[in-house]
C-alpha cells in the first residue's frame, strides 16, 4: 500500500467527516429542502433569515423597515418570528414571479402558534386592493364564515378575481376540526 494513498483517503474521509458534521439543520428542515419542486420556504436561519430557501429566491420585507423579532424556537429550525399585531411581512409583485402558480396545483404549509382571536392572513399570494385584486392562493386563520375561531381555511382563486356575486373569493379548502 503507497503511503500516500493513504494520506489521501485520510484526507477525503476526514472532509467528508467534517462537511457532514458542520450540517445542523434539523431532520425536518433536511426533508423540506430535499422536496422535489420546492418553490420557496424559510427556516429564518442565518444573517439573511429572510431570504427564501428552494428554487425561488426571495426576501421577505417588513413595512417601513419593521420586522417581526426573530426568536429562539421553532418546530423546523429552531427560529421563528413573533408577531406583535402590527408587523406584516410582504415580497414586492414584482419580484414574485417565481411564486405564481402556473400548474393549477399549489401546496401552503406553514406552523404557527396563533394566540389572536382576530382573522389572520398567514401566507400565500393574495391581494385585494391593487387593480381589482391578484388573488391566488392564501392560507387563513379564523375567517368568521369557514366554521370560525381558531380554524385554519385555505382559499383558492381560478380567476384572480372575487367569486360572483360576493366582493372576495369564496373557493376554498377548510379543515375538518
Amino acid at each position: 500500500v503507497n503511503p500516500m494513498q493513504i494520506r489521501q483517503t485520510l484526507f477525503l474521509l476526514l472532509s467528508l467527516t467534517l462537511l457532514v458534521g458542520c450540517d445542523n439543520r434539523s431532520p425536518m428542515a433536511r426533508r423540506i429542502e430535499s422536496l422535489p419542486g420546492l418553490v420557496a420556504y424559510w427556516d429564518f436561519q442565518g444573517e439573511d433569515h429572510l431570504r427564501s430557501k428552494g428554487n425561488v429566491e426571495a426576501t421577505l420585507r417588513g413595512e417601513g423597515g419593521s420586522l417581526p423579532a426573530l426568536v429562539d424556537e421553532g418546530p423546523v429550525s429552531g427560529r421563528s418570528l413573533r408577531f406583535d399585531g402590527d408587523d406584516y411581512l410582504y415580497i414586492p409583485y414584482a419580484e414574485t414571479s417565481g411564486l405564481n402558480v402556473q400548474s393549477g396545483e399549489v401546496t401552503v404549509v406553514a406552523w404557527v402558534k396563533w394566540t389572536a382571536e382576530q382573522i389572520g392572513f398567514v401566507a400565500g399570494m393574495w391581494n385585494e386592493y391593487e387593480d381589482g385584486g391578484k388573488r391566488q392562493y392564501g392560507l387563513f386563520v379564523s375567517l368568521p364564515h369557514y366554521n370560525g375561531a381558531n380554524q385554519v381555511c385555505g382559499h383558492i382563486s381560478r380567476t384572480g378575481k372575487p367569486t360572483p356575486p360576493f366582493p372576495y373569493s369564496i373557493d376554498y379548502s377548510a379543515s375538518p376540526q
